[in-house]
């Protein structure tokens, strides 16, 4: 049976900043219809604290950040009071109606999977993979954590993981490009540091991502470093059709699929670089 009224249930979401001026409006905006929102900022100084705590649902709470998922689990257990608990990132905005959605769910569903369309250059992925990501970002309050990885971080529930269609986590950075860069370059250390710690470990997370999970430590580094990089960007330009994604999809094929996969390769190969700035 469904868990009640929609009217009748608390939901949260737990967003984590650190100088997120350019994004946090229209990510805060979209949530306006949920209870309570708890802002968890790392030294923000560029306006994303005085724009957060503009709106009337918002906690703005000072936080050390600790990696991702200790910070994120920390936020969780801030909102641990409420129904439902929403993981969102402050360049991402929530479309749909939260309320129905999760007020329509048998106790038996703990987390609920999403859509996350991405946008890259101002233009919506529109072939390949990431242009239909499903990710589980919804969850009962109680009933999931991020898992302590330090990279490709998802959320583990202790229950049924359901799509739902109604909902989408529409991922679009505002931020100069130099920035997505120097995060990717941040990001393929942090992929490098978490494959050679738990490349060999079993993964519990949502069906929805464990074949690709599956696929990624088992099979593609399982091939030789580098040379991968070249077979995954030719499958993903030609058999995925990321080929005809145009000027902002062929980019994203370039730097996501080709770049960045080549700088994890690289810090594969040198982890002494990995701690360094």
């Amino acid at each position: 049976m469904p868990n009640g009224s929609p009217a009748a249930l608390k939901i949260a979401a737990v967003v984590m900043t650190a100088n997120e001026a350019e994004n946090i409006s229209k990510c805060l905006t979209s949530l306006q219809s949920i209870d309570k929102v708890f802002v968890l900022d790392s030294a923000s100084s560029d306006g994303t604290i005085e724009i957060a705590r503009s709106f009337p649902n918002v906690e703005v709470i000072q936080t050390p950040w600790l990696g991702y998922a200790k910070t994120f689990n920390s936020g969780i257990d801030m909102a641990k009071d409420f129904d439902w608990i929403i993981r969102i990132d402050a360049d991402e905005e929530m479309v749909g109606d939260i309320r129905t959605v999760v007020g329509q769910q048998p106790q038996a569903v703990a987390g609920l999977v999403v859509w996350r369309p991405i946008y890259f250059l101002g233009e919506q992925l529109r072939y390949g993979p990431h242009s239909r990501l499903k990710m589980l970002r919804i969850f009962r309050g109680g009933r999931g954590r991020c898992e302590e990885t330090s990279a490709d971080e998802h959320i583990l529930v202790d229950g049924e993981a359901l799509f739902v269609s109604e909902i989408k986590m529409i991922d679009r950075d505002l931020k100069p490009f130099s920035l997505w860069l120097t995060k990717h370059i941040r990001w393929a250390k942090k992929e490098a540091a978490n494959t050679l710690k738990h490349r060999n470990e079993e993964s519990n997370i949502d069906r929805f991502n464990r074949a690709k999970r599956f696929a990624k430590m088992k099979v593609y580094y399982n091939f030789p470093p580098f040379v991968r990089v070249f077979f995954y960007f030719l499958f993903r330009f030609f058999f995925q059709l990321e080929c005809l994604g145009g000027r902002a999809g062929i980019s994203w094929c370039i730097m996501q699929g080709l770049w960045y996969r080549l700088m994890v390769d690289f810090f594969l190969w040198h982890p002494e670089l990995i701690e360094r700035d």
